[in-house]
């Protein structure tokens, strides 16, 4: 009976003492800055390069900014979208985060024209720049899971409403100017949003 007192006391002291000496994972850890890339922003009707600088004030709450620049020649422009995150939930693989943007995005597209001179005898091309804007809030949701201590991914989405707008040289408004038939007024903004970051330990 005593042996057996003994060893049971032996392996909880041992148990005990061990678990002393086993560190507890990490939370992810959002404070300071980050910078990313977000491929998910060559999926777009202006796709674009697209890069993310964020700060985080403490591990709940984060300032985010993501710029784009659309590289096309025919299509130039960019994307600015600052906001902020609240991070709900966080553990040592992820955790989710909510929050708040405004996001801006202004296209100038560059178009060639055909006129006819002299009755059709010959053609001159014509180049015209059109101007096109949307600026709105949106909401943001997103998660993000770690791929090594320090590097992580955010994945989520974006969903709001913005004001739409698109003018000629003549700074006129146009219509029904693409397949979509959109005019200027209201438009849903709605993106997905995939994002590689790393982020500098303090």
């Amino acid at each position: 009976m005593k042996k057996t007192f003994f060893l049971l006391f032996t392996c909880c002291f041992s148990f005990v003492l061990f678990g002393q000496h086993v560190e507890k994972p990490k939370k992810i850890a959002l404070k300071g800055f980050s910078l990313g890339f977000t491929p998910s922003a060559a999926l777009n009707i202006y796709p674009a390069f697209q890069i993310s600088a964020d700060y985080g004030f403490s591990n709940t709450i984060s300032f985010t900014n993501e710029i784009g620049f659309i590289p096309d020649t025919k299509k130039l422009g960019y994307r600015w979208r600052p906001g902020i995150l609240f991070h709900a939930l966080r553990s040592s693989t992820g955790g989710v985060s909510l929050g708040l943007a405004y996001n801006t995005r202004k296209a100038f597209v560059t178009t060639e024209e055909e006129i006819l001179h002299a009755q059709g005898q010959f053609t001159e091309k014509v180049s015209s720049t059109s101007k096109y804007a949307l600026n709105g809030f949106v909401g943001q949701g997103y998660f993000y899971i770690r791929l090594v201590p320090q590097c992580f991914i955010r994945f989520g989405m974006g969903i709001g409403t913005g004001l739409y707008s698109s003018r000629n040289m003549a700074n006129e408004p146009i219509l029904n100017n693409n397949i979509f038939r959109i005019r200027d007024g209201r438009f849903p903004i709605l993106y997905l949003h995939l994002n590689v970051q790393y982020h500098f330990a303090k």
